[in-house]
């Protein structure tokens, strides 16, 4: 029997050629990460609510996964886009089947200096619909905010065509939750829109991040 040659590939995020023979790789042509940076994406499912909405992060925010969002958004890696959710793209589309997708913004100047908005090129990969009703008016960051101004985050945002909502299942996407004020104020616009459902989908939590925390899944 001759035996099975092992496919070269070059892992997306570490650039370094690999061999792999691994039972996913095999099905799944496109997939390019080495054994070493496949294990620093080791889904959490880590479940909390903002008031009565459930939310999900994915991923721990650890170093790992700091380094990793930053190559891709920081350091305009696009390729790198389709690794969040890869191996959990099926189980995650039968979840929010039938959600219309709504990405917490970006200022438009950033997404302009890189070329492309990181949460709606990661979130693209789920095959729903994505719709960009909500935008940055300024480019104000959280962390240069004090601790009291962040809960006015919502002053920067407006929402355009917010009948698009209504009775609609609604999905709203981010890429990193820390305190969790974007988000919140994201929801208040969406649910002035009333809309059939709304959950909320991260890709990475924050540790130390307890403000909203349900529980754990």
């Amino acid at each position: 029997m001759q035996k099975l040659k092992e496919p070269t590939k070059v892992c997306k995020i570490c650039l370094k050629s690999f061999k792999s023979l691994t039972f996913y790789s095999l099905l799944h042509d496109d997939y390019c990460l080495c054994e070493s940076c496949q294990k620093k994406l080791y889904p959490r499912f880590i479940a909390f609510k903002h008031d009565q909405t459930k939310c999900l992060a994915i991923y721990e925010y650890d170093d790992e996964m700091r380094s990793l969002i930053y190559q891709l958004k920081g350091c305009y890696d696009i390729a790198l886009s389709d690794v969040f959710l890869k191996q959990i793209r099926r189980e995650l589309s039968l979840l929010y089947k039938g959600y219309i997708v709504i990405p917490v913004p970006s200022y438009k100047t950033e997404d302009l200096k890189r070329e492309f908005n990181h949460v709606v090129e990661i979130f693209s990969h789920l095959n729903n619909p994505i719709v960009r009703l909500i935008e940055k008016t300024e480019n104000i960051k959280q962390s240069s905010l004090k601790k009291n101004e962040r809960t006015n985050i919502g002053k920067y945002l407006k929402m355009s065509n917010i009948e698009l909502v209504k009775n609609k299942k609604v999905l709203l996407v981010d890429d990193i939750h820390t305190t969790g004020s974007t988000i919140d104020a994201c929801l208040k616009m969406i649910r002035q829109g009333q809309p059939k459902d709304i959950k909320v989908l991260v890709i990475a939590k924050t540790k130390d991040d307890k403000s909203h925390i349900s529980k754990h899944a």
